[in-house]
């Protein structure tokens, strides 16, 4: 699964039509998706939304044709400062998102992470944080 950010500004999406035509197009590429958040502003509205991997593409070049702004987004960062590089994080991260590199320094890959967050929960010294 994969976090994105959506920005879809009132100037892109003028009246409820407007939104229905992106539901429908989103809809007719299947894709189960779960909103994580969604806020609105009067200059935005705002969605995370995790998507499955294999369809980030499809569904990117479809809310591009709506002149909708699209960030991949990373669930967690590491404050470097405040890491001990126990491993802690790692031995919970099944998906190998944290791992050590060859000083034995904790290295996040963003590209793998699901998102669990056990690694927030793990860190002894919370440097770790979530971005949702």
């Amino acid at each position: 699964m994969v976090l994105l950010t959506l920005s879809i500004l009132p100037s892109t999406m003028i009246d409820i039509d407007d939104y229905a035509k992106l539901i429908k197009k989103v809809l007719a590429l299947d894709i189960s998706f779960n909103i994580i958040q969604f806020s609105t502003t009067s200059k935005s509205v705002s969605l995370i939304i995790d998507v499955p991997k294999n369809k980030v593409n499809p569904l990117i070049k479809e809310l591009k044709e709506y002149n909708i702004f699209i960030e991949r987004k990373k669930p967690i960062s590491i404050e470097e400062d405040l890491c001990l590089h126990c491993g802690q994080c790692i031995s919970l991260c099944a998906t190998g998102a944290l791992f050590f590199n060859e000083e034995l320094k904790v290295v996040y890959n963003h590209e793998k992470c699901v998102g669990c967050l056990l690694c927030v929960d793990a860190c002894v010294r919370s440097a770790i944080k979530e971005h949702i």
